[in-house]
């Protein structure tokens, strides 16, 4: 189902459209629901239940869904080519990058691979490095 063929059939309420673009949001970046849970810090099952209607989405949720994915607010209310959702290649593997690093377990472990990453990016820093 397309985001106009659902909009269509449920009408232009946000409080319809916003669960699915979630969804299509968490699909583009390759995110299971458990992985947004994750990465906005939400409690277990949050994005599931408002991806399904069982949580009503409040502002909040949506800022940290913003600010995991690097995407404008305006992305859930927009009524113009809804589809589109901006991403780069270079944010989706930082959030890929970011979701791993959380599923380390063994604090050591996680603390040798922050060190090593924060080692090869003062060795190595990228050209928009300010």
């Amino acid at each position: 189902m397309t985001d106009s063929q659902h909009s269509a059939d449920h009408g232009d309420d946000c409080d319809d459209i916003i669960p699915y673009r979630i969804l299509l949001l968490r699909q583009v970046f390759e995110l299971s629901a458990a992985d947004l849970d994750r990465a906005a810090g939400f409690a277990a099952g949050t994005t599931g239940r408002l991806e399904r209607h069982d949580q009503r989405v409040y502002a909040s949720h949506l800022i940290k869904i913003c600010q995991v994915t690097d995407i404008d607010l305006n992305y859930f209310y927009n009524q113009h080519d809804p589809q589109l959702v901006p991403t780069t290649h270079v944010k989706q593997e930082q959030i890929r990058l970011l979701n791993a690093y959380h599923q380390i377990e063994d604090i050591a472990t996680k603390r040798n691979v922050f060190e090593l990453i924060e080692a090869l990016a003062v060795e190595h820093p990228s050209s928009d490095a300010k």
